[in-house]
């Protein structure tokens, strides 16, 4: 995939992407433990900040609620892995539906994990402006434990064709 990126938009096989840069989280199954660790860090662009959800003994559905601050259609999504473990923190399921009546609009799956890695899905239009994101089959970790823990969490909007 042949793609440039800078703070608010993405250029890739000649579609120009812009950042949607006024998403908010409404609710969480997240903890605030730590500072660096707060669900409204994952739209800063930052990857020393990012979010968190406790550590269980047992796996369990988590998720966020976030008010894009728009109705403008997402036609992009990505996400940045922790730096870490490869392990660290991510689902193996990202299920995306309208928080208003639960209607699925999108399922996202991660293949190998790395760390430090961007994961992209293009999307159909996904129309908020309030979505509930669900994060599914999270691995459990070595010291037997589920959470998870990502850096940022990236929607974008598909502007036009670059003209070539």
């Amino acid at each position: 995939m042949n793609s440039e990126s800078n703070s608010s938009s993405l250029v890739i096989n000649s579609k120009i992407y812009s950042l949607i840069t006024t998403c908010r989280v409404t609710a969480s199954s997240g903890c605030h433990r730590y500072p660096y660790w707060n669900e409204q860090f994952l739209f800063d662009g930052r990857s020393d900040t990012g979010w968190c959800t406790p550590s269980r003994t047992r796996e369990q559905l988590e998720f966020i609620n976030v008010d894009l601050g728009t109705t403008s259609p997402i036609n992009k999504i990505r996400l940045l892995s922790r730096s870490i473990n490869k392990n660290a923190g991510l689902p193996e399921k990202i299920i995306i539906r309208k928080y208003i009546d639960g209607l699925v609009l999108a399922v996202l799956e991660i293949g190998e994990q790395e760390i430090s890695t961007w994961y992209e899905w293009e999307t159909p239009d996904i129309y908020g402006p309030d979505l509930y994101i669900e994060f599914d089959q999270i691995k459990i970790r070595p010291e037997g434990k589920y959470f998870l823990q990502f850096m940022c969490l990236e929607f974008y909007t598909k502007n036009f064709k670059l003209e070539v």
